[in-house]
């Protein structure tokens, strides 16, 4: 399987926007809107890391090269997701708190046997901090969105081979809606 080590590396578009809304807050992060969010999201590069490269993934850009590399090295064959644990609700966490929210999404999929390797979420801007999580490996069609819901994510991103990745909003802040 794969692991986590200690040494963690540190760091565009509504129709690719499926909405799953379940309420976690009714207000809206400090200082951030609804839009303002969702264009965050679009933005990130969601890299899943490798142990000698990383694949690098963005909302609705379908890459037929990262979906063949992840298809061969995960055996993918239904499904996969990144989430983070990392500051629930856009709210900036202290990283010892991130870490160990990490720590306990890790113990969660292991105890459940759930196939998963780590990735870290960029802002390629450097406006908001790296984050890092984790790349579930064909997990059943509602563990990602429960997780997410767990953590108090806006948003995780969801992919299937062969078809670009779906940010999947969580959040009861619904952009553009």
């Amino acid at each position: 399987g794969y692991t986590l080590s200690n040494q963690l590396p540190t760091p565009e578009l509504s129709s690719a926007v499926s909405y799953r809304s379940l309420p976690m807050s009714e207000n809206e992060p400090f200082g951030q809107t609804a839009s303002g969010l969702l264009a965050a999201y679009q933005r990130t590069l969601y890299c899943v890391l490798l142990e000698r490269s990383e694949v690098v993934l963005r909302v609705a850009r379908y890459d037929p090269k990262a979906d063949r590399q992840l298809c061969h090295v995960f055996s993918l064959k239904e499904r996969w997701n990144i989430l983070t644990p990392y500051n629930p609700l856009s709210q900036r966490t202290p990283e010892s708190e991130n870490r160990r929210r990490l720590s306990r999404l890790i113990a969660h999929l292991d105890e459940r046997g759930q196939r998963w390797t780590p990735t870290v979420n960029r802002d390629p801007s450097d406006a908001w901090p790296a984050e890092a999580g984790v790349f579930l490996c064909d997990p059943p069609a509602d563990l990602a969105e429960t997780l997410g819901r767990h953590y108090r994510q806006h948003a995780i991103l969801s992919g299937q081979p062969g078809a670009p990745p779906v940010l999947v909003w969580l959040s009861a802040i619904q952009p553009g809606r």
